[in-house]
């Protein structure tokens, strides 16, 4: 099969486009009270930790990412991680 290609302009792989459009769901800009609010009112989690908490978990993002040990996206110790399976 040979490469993967890469979609014309863009420099993520397949399995990187997939994460970008998992977090691109969940992506938005709140002024500060709006955020307050939603915090208060909303009973979902802030997109930013909708997104994060589960891809600093999953060891499969960090490899696609190329995310080093020690990095803000890589959670070190196996008792820090979120296993739910």
């Amino acid at each position: 099969m040979g490469e993967e290609k890469l979609l014309p302009g863009m420099e993520f792989n397949n399995e990187q486009m997939f994460f970008l459009g998992y977090a691109n769901v969940r992506c938005g800009h709140y002024k500060t009270e709006r955020a307050q609010y939603d915090i208060k009112a909303d009973v979902h989690s802030p997109g930013k930790f909708r997104i994060l908490g589960p891809l600093i978990n999953f060891e499969k993002f960090a490899s696609v990412f190329n995310c080093p040990a020690g990095s803000k996206m890589v959670k070190q110790a196996d008792a820090e991680k979120c296993i739910i399976w």
